[in-house]
């Protein structure tokens, strides 16, 4: 070998020997930093989400939709009385079209600094949406209630026409979107001749692909089919409940239920088990109301009771059905199952004689205005395995609950009214800060213990409505704030209130304990009409990232993942995409599925003739 190869060879070990070195302290330091962020559970992130006149708390509306998309985006949908309220280009209809609402829905990337789309949809009148799931084409369905006549429908949908004709209160509309909320793909009414405008109206996706909503009706001629379990309702001014499937492209009705007893019925949630059985809950005043023998409890108790039911699939079969209440008022707000089927419940209620269970976390009513419960019955409504209250001296509410597989643990949320509010110490914010509070809570899966508990506020009213957790396993609440000092964090999408009620989205570890440090990644706004590559998120990371980018233009993007010298590890993109914010995930594994191990990796982005890198390091 000459000297000049012997040269270069000993120049590359030395090249190697130090980068190596280099790369070696700078996981150890990294190592130490990320050890920091995990002992102090640092993501957390917040925006707003809205414009001058109010979202959410409209019309006497108080329920949103709120779903994640499987590529981390997170969908919202509600209403609006903002005329400003944010939209993007190219969206399905970006103008508001009049009367006291109009129903959004808005798409932000997993780290709420991005609105990657936003549309209104609506008409002439009222209209309000609030619920939201996405199907298993990735198209994104909502459903609310409209009292336009001109509101938006498709050709061969199951009804384009307007019922609603005597009293003008409202109809409901269920409707399809593309991810990208640019088409409209389908359009439906759905109604009698009375009214529809009801505060809650919900919507799930059986295994079939078949859509399901459910709501609140007074007309006695609303479509049901013949052999539902009941077909009369709605009559005498009393409101039912129905329950209605149709086809997953909305052209036909495939079952359609009455549901109630002489008096009222409200529905607020429903969920689909996993026999693609349906299950609503909510409370009703009717004495008479269809429990069934064997339930927990058979026997109305007050002024209204909350309920569960369970329906077979064709509607045609009443499963299961138990009152849950006390004697006075008693609500259903939110279900979830365990991992077992058994079925988690909460709401509120002002009875001081709801039912609890021996060695739950809180066996005594709070004598506030009402008090928030969670309660966990077994999948056939026979008997009630847990049951606690939660709550202050004041007004609280539980609005959602969401069962975690990964821990067992129950996630809460709700309205605090009262500075006496459970807390747990170490959490993100243990003070009450206003008249009411978001509070977020995680209690054991027998309800027995308080594991974590925060407040999340302002000076004035804020309400947390939905739980949802992220793909990288951290806790997101939805709800809606009307205090302008309301935590938002740096480089959010919208830092800042807009006016009345605005939406608000919130991200933070399961413990609860979030305290931001920092750690968002770099928005280059210097070159924020170019093409930019967005440092990844979280960084460092151990099981998972995100990868954003931007393109001025329509282009085909090629991404690349690279080890510290040189070898491409996988590809992550070889398509077009539109132009705008777009952002994709890496699992940390390779082209085997192999996962990769700790280092210092580039993720290598190639738009046209351009070319972005970024530095990435898994711990």
């Amino acid at each position: 070998m000459d000297t000049h190869h012997l040269l270069l060879k000993m120049y590359f070990r030395k090249i190697l020997f130090f980068t190596s070195l280099l790369m070696l302290v700078y996981l150890f330091c990294d190592k130490t930093y990320s050890q920091s962020l995990s002992s102090s559970k640092a993501l957390f992130f917040s925006t707003f989400l809205g414009g001058g006149s109010g979202e959410l708390f409209v019309t006497d509306i108080d329920q949103l939709g709120f779903v994640m998309h499987p590529n981390g985006d997170i969908y919202i949908c509600g209403a609006t009385e903002s005329n400003d309220f944010p939209v993007t280009p190219g969206t399905y209809q970006p103008n508001y079209a009049g009367g006291p609402s109009e129903s959004f829905v808005a798409r932000l990337d997993p780290t709420l600094s991005y609105l990657i789309a936003s549309t209104y949809i609506g008409g002439s009148n009222e209209d309000c949406a609030s619920s939201i799931v996405i199907d298993e084409n990735g198209n994104i369905c909502i459903t609310g209630f409209t009292t336009s006549t001109d509101f938006p429908t498709t050709e061969g949908t199951y009804d384009q026409t307007y019922n609603d004709n005597e009293y003008g209160q409202g109809d409901i509309f269920i409707s399809i979107f593309s991810p990208d909320l640019d088409e409209l793909l389908a359009s439906t009414f759905l109604g009698g001749s009375l009214s529809e405008r009801f505060h809650h109206v919900r919507m799930a996706i059986d295994t079939n692909g078949n859509i399901i909503v459910t709501g609140g009706t007074l007309s006695g001629d609303f479509p049901v089919t013949p052999n539902a379990y009941s077909t009369t309702g709605g009559m005498d001014n009393a409101n039912d409940v129905f329950i209605s499937k149709l086809s997953e492209d909305l052209s036909e009705l495939l079952s359609s239920t009455y549901f109630g007893g002489s008096a009222w019925e409200q529905v607020i949630d429903m969920i689909i088990d996993r026999d693609n059985n349906i299950c609503i809950c909510g409370n009703t005043g009717s004495p008479d109301f269809h429990a069934t023998p064997n339930a927990y409890d058979p026997t109305f108790n007050g002024h209204s009771d909350a309920y569960i039911s369970i329906f077979g699939n064709d509607l045609d079969t009443l499963l299961a059905s138990t009152f849950i209440g006390g004697n006075h008022h008693d609500n259903a707000f939110s279900m979830d199952f365990d991992s077992t089927g058994n079925i988690y419940v909460c709401g509120f209620t002002d009875s001081n004689n709801f039912p609890y269970t021996s060695g739950a976390f809180d066996t005594s009513f709070n004598f506030g205005i009402y008090d928030g419960y969670a309660g966990l019955l077994d999948s056939k409504l026979e008997n009630l395995i847990a049951c606690t209250f939660l709550g202050s001296s004041d007004w609280d509410e539980c609005r959602d609950i969401l069962y975690d597989a990964s821990s067992g643990d129950v996630f809460i949320t709700g309205m605090a009214g009262g500075e006496d509010f459970p807390m747990t110490a170490h959490s993100y914010d243990t003070s009450f800060n206003g008249e009411t509070d978001v509070y977020i809570s995680r209690m054991s899966d027998d309800l027995s213990k308080l594991n974590a508990s925060t407040f999340l506020g302002g000076y004035f009213y804020d309400f947390g409505l939905e739980l949802i957790f992220s793909e990288d396993d951290n806790i997101i609440v939805a709800g809606n704030a009307s205090s302008n000092d309301f935590p938002t964090t740096p480089g959010a999408y919208d830092e800042s209130f807009n006016g009345n009620y605005d939406a608000f989205i919130a991200i933070m570890d399961k413990d609860l304990s979030a305290q931001y440090v920092g750690i968002y990644p770099s928005m280059d706004r210097h070159d924020e009409n170019g093409l930019v590559l967005f440092q990844n998120f979280p960084n460092p990371f151990s099981h998972s990232t995100y990868i954003s980018f931007q393109l001025p233009e329509s282009s085909h993007v090629i991404i690349d993942i690279y080890g510290m010298f040189g070898k491409k590890i996988i590809s992550l993109a070889d398509n077009t995409f539109k132009a705008g914010r777009h952002v994709i995930s890496w699992d940390g594994k390779d082209y085997s599925g192999k996962e990769v191990g700790k280092g210092i990796f580039v993720v290598n982005l190639t738009a046209g003739k351009e070319v972005r890198s970024k530095r990435m390091i898994i711990y």
